[in-house]
């Protein structure tokens, strides 16, 4: 398989994975989602910041730039559905660049 292939089909897999998690984060009762809970991030939303910054990371760096985040648990977005967005913005513009 050809790399630009091969990487595609990851951040394809990557995508559909995202949608499914994102669709049970939908699901959650209110308050589910900024719940605290005893874990690194703290709770959902933080943690689906940091998917976000993560990937903003990545992307820097393999367009050889460097990321402006001084914290890997940057609120991006504070609204569920606007995170949500933020990332399906992100899929294109990562896959754009592949």
């Amino acid at each position: 398989m050809h790399d630009k292939d091969y990487l595609l089909s990851l951040l394809d897999y990557t995508v559909w994975a995202n949608e499914e998690y994102f669709k049970q984060i939908r699901d959650l009762p209110p308050g589910e989602v900024t719940k605290q809970r005893p874990s690194l991030m703290n709770n959902i939303l933080i943690s689906v910041n940091h998917m976000l910054v993560i990937e903003k990371v990545w992307l820097s760096h393999m367009k050889g730039g460097k990321h402006s985040f001084d914290k890997l648990q940057t609120i991006l977005h504070e609204n569920l559905d606007d995170l949500m967005a933020a990332k399906k913005e992100m899929d294109v513009e990562t896959r754009s660049y592949v």
